[in-house]
């Protein structure tokens, strides 16, 4: 069984052949199993098969799986089943079958999600201050709910260009509990890369000082892949605050979770010369969220 929370990607190793037609009884390749929710009480699941096949989920609260869906006829390679009408902080078990064409049936193996009530940003409209910035690039940018990873001065905020370690510091306000913090990064446009710091570390304050909650290295990718994402017209999906600004709604973002603490400030910090490959030198981002609950990116694509 593997645990997939909000949104996941689960490697699934596919079932036996159900069905024996002409001889043929190889059943397609299950693979890339994903949930996302989509809304409060709404999971999509995707996954892809290894040759066309239709689509059916199986769920419930336990391994009876006593719901199903209604099996999508449609031979496709890329399946995407929604499962609406769910019960809000609830775990649910799921497995997704597929046939071919010849009637051979691959069934996933059990995995399951859970549908969270909808997760408040408590960095919105928040009091921010930096290390520094680039001339007309605005802290506020940072923690007005706006992901424009394109928008340069109006959309995104960039350090200095010195040498030094940056950061970015977020006043909650008051003392809350925070468990993740998510970042969105700038794009540049001129070198069509986003910029995504190397390495980084989240920090809480402690009444005195600020302490280290997690430190986060971008270069190691099998860790921490890189994450694009692109949204459709509609922006980002409920539970998540922002919205997506720009051509593209493509947006690159990094999330980190660790164990809860209570604090009245958050605080990223870049060491020296840890910022994207292409800028070491700089920070630059568009958007910062901080939340109470584990919060993974969204779908990876």
């Amino acid at each position: 069984m593997t645990q997939l929370g909000i949104i996941a990607t689960v490697l699934v190793v596919a079932g036996s052949s159900l069905a024996t037609v002409d001889g043929e009884v190889t059943p397609p390749l299950i693979s890339e199993v994903s949930a996302f929710l989509s809304a409060p009480t709404t999971c999509t699941i995707h996954w892809n098969t290894d040759e066309p096949a239709t689509s059916q989920v199986e769920y419930g609260l336990t391994q009876l799986y006593d719901v199903s869906s209604t099996m999508d006829p449609t031979m496709v390679t890329y399946h995407t089943v929604v499962l609406a009408g769910l019960t809000v902080d609830t775990v649910y078990h799921c497995r997704v079958l597929s046939r071919d064409t010849l009637g051979n049936q691959a069934v996933g193996i059990d995995y399951t999600f859970r549908v969270l009530h909808e997760s408040k940003n408590l960095a919105l409209g928040r009091p921010v201050s930096v290390s520094g910035s680039s001339t007309g690039y605005l802290a506020s940018r940072i923690i007005d709910g706006v992901i424009a990873p394109t928008g340069e001065i109006s959309g995104t905020w960039a350090s200095d260009g010195s040498s030094s370690p940056h950061w970015v510091e977020i006043d909650l306000q008051q003392n809350v509990v925070v468990r993740s913090v998510r970042i969105y990064w700038a794009h540049n446009t001129s070198i069509s890369r986003w910029m995504r710091s190397q390495a980084y570390t989240i920090q809480a304050w402690n009444g005195s000082a600020f302490v280290d909650l997690t430190a986060v290295d971008n270069r190691d990718t099998m860790i921490y892949p890189d994450t694009v994402i692109t949204y459709d017209s509609t922006g980002a999906p409920i539970g998540f605050s922002v919205i997506v600004a720009g051509p593209s709604k493509s947006v690159e973002s990094s999330a980190a979770g660790f164990p809860s603490v209570t604090t009245s400030r958050i605080r990223i910090y870049q060491p020296s010369n840890m910022g994207p490959e292409s800028y070491p030198s700089i920070m630059w981002l568009t958007e910062v969220e901080v939340y109470s609950e584990d919060v993974v990116p969204p779908e990876i694509l």
